[in-house]
Formats: structure tokens, C-alpha cells, sequence
């Protein structure tokens, strides 16, 4: 951050979901959660198996760690604050998981449909 000059204007956090974030508010909040369903993660590659479970397995439908997220994001975020997470092969089983959510699914290199965006007023209240 130092090269770009951003060290003000950009805070980063470490933190398992949103455990370490108390009551901070933020305008934008960016996740890549694992997001590797039961059964694909048995067919992983070995390369792919080298790493932790816990950084890609997500549950029976890969989506655990983005319910989560979905559920909390409201309360860390300022009005008109925007969530933006990635949730790779597992769009339809999203939809289908919240099929009230009004998100929106950016056009990437690799195609769209592996990261959506949802303004903090989109998320459900708790």
C-alpha cells in the first residue's frame, strides 16, 4: 500500500469473517471466501489438496461461508456501503439460497457470474 500512497485512505483487517471488526463501519467490504462445495472437494486436483481445507471448503454447497457473510455484511457497513464477494462455480445454488437478495453480477476476464456485488441496503436486516 506504502507504493501506491493508500496507507491512509486504506485500512486492511484480518479477521475470520467479521469477528474481528467489533462495530467498525466500512463502505466497502471485499471477501473471497472458500467457497468449494462437499462434492467437488473430493475431486480436487493434488495440487489443490495441498492446501488447508478450511481456506476452500464451504459446506454441501459451497455457499457456508457466503451465508454468513450475507447474514453480518449489513451491520459492518455504512449507508450506501457495497459487499462484493466471490463465489466462483456456485451462482445457481446462490440464487437459489436467495432468491429475494437483488444482487448484481459483474463481467470479468473469466466471465461473470463468480462475484456479486449487493448494496448494504439490498442485505437483509437480522
Amino acid at each position: 500500500m506504502r507504493d501506491y500512497r493508500l496507507s491512509r485512505r486504506v485500512r486492511l483487517v484480518q479477521s475470520d469473517l467479521f469477528s474481528s471488526l467489533q462495530d467498525r463501519r466500512y463502505d466497502l467490504i471485499i471477501s473471497n471466501p472458500p467457497y468449494v462445495k462437499a462434492s467437488s472437494m473430493r475431486k480436487l486436483p493434488d495440487e489443490y489438496r495441498r492446501e488447508p481445507e478450511k481456506a476452500l471448503a464451504s459446506g454441501a454447497d459451497g455457499l457456508d461461508h457466503a451465508r454468513e457473510i450475507v447474514r453480518q455484511a449489513r451491520d459492518h457497513l455504512n449507508p450506501r456501503g457495497l459487499l462484493v464477494v466471490e463465489i466462483g462455480h456456485n451462482r445457481k445454488a446462490f440464487e437459489r439460497a436467495f432468491p429475494e437478495l437483488r444482487v448484481q453480477w459483474p463481467r470479468f476476464a473469466a466471465g461473470s457470474g463468480y462475484v456479486f456485488t449487493v448494496p448494504r441496503e439490498g442485505l437483509p436486516r437480522k
